[in-house]
């Protein structure tokens, strides 16, 4: 068995201002380390969730903690994977059809999971709003 770890995976995203053509979107974690002389770097994403409103199409905001190649044996196709933590989620203040504004909270509500990178929505920009309380972070 192999397995690989990465800590970034870069996803097309169709423009939708020009048919046809896609934006490269990198989602990075940088663990411990700092990016670009500031904090470390942790990006999030959207991922498919069955137990959550209709306001957010089903999927729910994840930090990305790294990325897996795992091939069974060396004969096989390797499957590509994510290690996330889904994130705590209220509701929506403001929404459009590409911006929707939430509080988003850091804690142990919803355990880590293993997903295929396939599974990952879209990417989603969180913003924190205060410092960490009681090992808490609302975004």
């Amino acid at each position: 068995m192999k397995i690989n770890v990465y800590c970034r995976l870069t996803i097309p995203v169709p423009d939708f201002q020009s048919a046809g053509q896609y934006l490269m979107h990198h989602v990075h974690n940088s663990g411990t380390k700092p990016w670009r002389n500031s904090g470390p770097r942790r990006d999030s994403v959207f991922i498919p969730s069955d137990n959550t409103e209709s306001q957010l199409n089903e999927s729910v905001p994840a930090f990305v903690e790294f990325f897996l190649r795992v091939q069974l044996h060396s004969h096989t196709t390797p499957h590509e994977l994510a290690y996330v933590k889904p994130l705590d989620y209220g509701m929506g203040d403001f929404e459009s059809d590409r911006v929707r504004l939430m509080k988003v909270l850091d804690n142990n509500r919803f355990p880590h999971m293993i997903i295929p990178i396939t599974d990952m929505v879209s990417v989603c920009h969180l913003v924190q709003i205060n410092k960490p309380q009681n090992g808490h972070t609302s975004y």
